[in-house]
């Protein structure tokens, strides 16, 4: 999955679009398609249709800002990635800029918004 995991989607190796697993799980929208690396030239690069919103597009969860995913890669250190939404990321950054400090203090580069504001740092 890599940091891209927290991307909208992005360019592979063939040159298709690939869904960030994490980016779904927090900013999908229903009929947003689900998107993979094809196996062969030829094979259709939509997996499925998404059915249901992300926690962050969910009205039922309007009171979550963000979300904080702990990754264990193997034999490494664990790392803290976040997405979170644009707004309320801006309106800290604003308001209370020591919240803003703070997440970054804990995901470093590893985090993104529904706007892909980071996505620059996440592709490379």
């Amino acid at each position: 999955m890599g940091r891209w995991g927290l991307l909208g989607a992005y360019d592979y190796m063939f040159r298709k679009a690939v869904s960030g697993e994490l980016w779904m799980i927090a900013f999908a929208q229903p009929g947003t398609p689900i998107l993979g690396i094809p196996e062969f030239e030829g094979k259709p690069g939509v997996e499925s249709i998404m059915q249901k919103s992300g926690i962050l597009n969910d009205i039922e969860y309007e009171y979550i800002a963000g979300i904080l995913v702990m990754i264990h890669p193997w034999r490494k250190n664990t790392d803290i990635w976040g997405l979170y939404s644009y707004d309320k990321f801006i309106t800290w950054g604003d308001n209370d800029p020591d919240v803003v400090k703070t997440l970054l203090a804990i995901t470093g580069s590893n985090w993104n918004d529904d706007k892909d504001t980071n996505g620059w740092q996440l592709s490379g």
